[in-house]
This record gives C-alpha cells, structure tokens and sequence, in this order.
C-alpha cells in the first residue's frame, strides 16, 4: 500500500453546508475502493488562483489516504465525476519525511481577502521618498495635436530630395 495526498477543491458558489455531503461522497468512494486511514483536513474558502468554470472562490481540502497504486487510479477517475469538484490533484507522499503537517496549514481566509470595510491608508515615515517608475505625461488637446500631427515638409521637397537619391545611385552604376 502506498499513501496518498489529495488536494480537492470545490466551488465558491456552493453553501458551506453543501460542501460536507460532496466530501462524504468522496470518502465513500475511498472506502468503496479499498482505501484506508482516510483524514480529511477542512482549509476554508478562499480565492482561486484563476477562475475555473468562471468562479472565483473555492473551498479547499486536503484528503490522505492509503491505497493500493491500482486501485487509486480507479478511485482518481471516479472521484473526478463527482457533481461539483473542479479539481482534484492526487500525489504519492512518504508520511515519514512528511514535514508540514496538513492540520497546520491555513489559506488566506477569505476575510481578509474580501472586506466591505474601509482602511485607511497606511502613513508613510516623513523622510521617505515615492520614486514614480513611469514619468507623467500631460495629454494633448486640441491645437497641440494638430501642430504635432501636421507633415512640416511638403510633397515637393520629398519628391526633390528623392530625385537626388536616385541620380547618386544611377551614377555608381
């Protein structure tokens, strides 16, 4: 047997407690192949790296299990048909050189991602200063475009200047 990690994240757009039958069906779906010592660790919703099936937000858990490599196989294909996972990443992990432990692990809540509260900016020491990356250009209105826009040599002049170009090229032939 081998252990396995699974990282299983569901959409934003559920309720909270819809999210806990969709994992029961996961962990019946284990059991129903063979997995053993299955821990499931609830990370909370937070924002999504890029929108999947356009939704933003997720709800995020970590599942380990330990199960035969044939079997998991099986149990990865079945879990992806279930309603409402958009995605589920499975990965073989030694739980002896396992350093973080997933009890540990926080995302980002969601709270501090989205808030309806105002903050007030944050005061800048008095002898710091705010280099600009980009300098500030004033827009062109009306006249000014008009002047930059305009051709400052006529049609005639390049026509001349032309002609001299090609009588010096005519002449090295």
């Amino acid at each position: 047997m081998q252990h396995y990690e699974m990282l299983v994240v569901l959409p934003g757009t559920i309720m909270e407690n819809e999210a806990a039958p969709i994992m029961q069906t996961l962990q019946e779906t284990l059991e129903k192949y063979g997995a053993t010592e299955i821990v499931s660790h609830d990370m909370g919703k937070s924002r999504l790296a890029y929108p999947i099936k356009h939704i933003r937000y997720g709800y995020f858990y970590i599942v380990q299990c330990s199960a035969e490599p044939a079997k998991m196989k099986e149990v990865s294909d079945r879990a992806r048909l279930i309603n409402n996972i958009l995605r589920l990443v499975v990965k073989v992990y030694d739980p002896r050189t396992q350093t973080v432990d997933a009890t540990k692990l926080s995302l980002t809540p969601l709270a501090n991602v989205v808030s309806t509260e105002e903050v007030a900016p944050t005061p800048r020491p008095e002898n710091t200063h705010v280099r600009r990356e980009t300098p500030i250009l004033k827009p062109m209105v009306g006249e000014d475009v008009v002047k930059k826009t305009e051709p400052t040599v006529s049609m005639e002049e390049i026509e001349e200047k032309l002609d001299q170009i090609l009588e010096k090229d005519l002449e090295k032939v």
